[in-house]
Parts: structure tokens; sequence; C-alpha cells
């Protein structure tokens, strides 16, 4: 099963959001693995139209690096969106 946050047929778009804890490498290198799984799959399972995905990271308590979070940015260059909540 495949549920986004929420979804907008009259822009194509759908919004995953994620509350992983980010600061330790390890960590992060999962949770970017599980959220890009998580892209492929509901691409798979939303209608056409529906295309582009918008991932919110809810990093609020965590101290994250100017260069984590541009390597995060990186990371999912491919996607719509990549917003971080603070």
């Amino acid at each position: 099963m495949f549920t986004p946050e929420l979804t907008n047929e009259e822009d194509g778009t759908y919004i995953l959001v994620s509350n992983h804890a980010l600061e330790d490498p390890k960590a992060r290198q999962l949770s970017v693995e599980y959220n890009l799984a998580r892209i492929k799959f509901g691409m798979t399972q939303l209608p056409a139209r529906i295309s582009r995905c918008i991932l919110v990271y809810d990093i609020r308590g965590q101290h994250l690096s100017t260069e984590t979070i541009s390597s995060l940015k990186a990371t999912f260059v491919h996607i719509h969106e990549l917003r971080f909540m603070k």
C-alpha cells in the first residue's frame, strides 16, 4: 500500500513526509535508501498524471550542518522538490 500525505491532481504532485533522525551518518543513509525506494514504489501506484514528488524532511529538534543539508539536496536532485521542516 502506498499513501502519500497529500496529492494535488491539478499540478500533478504528491507529498511525502519523513520524520527520521539524520544526525548519524548510518541513520541518514538508511533514511535516504528508504525514501528513494518509497518514491520509486509510489510512482508505480499513482496515476500517471501525479508524477512529481515533494519530499519533506521534518528535522525539528535536530542539528544538521549545512553540508549535511546540501548532501541530502544533491541526493534527491531528481525529485521535484525537497523541503526541510525546521
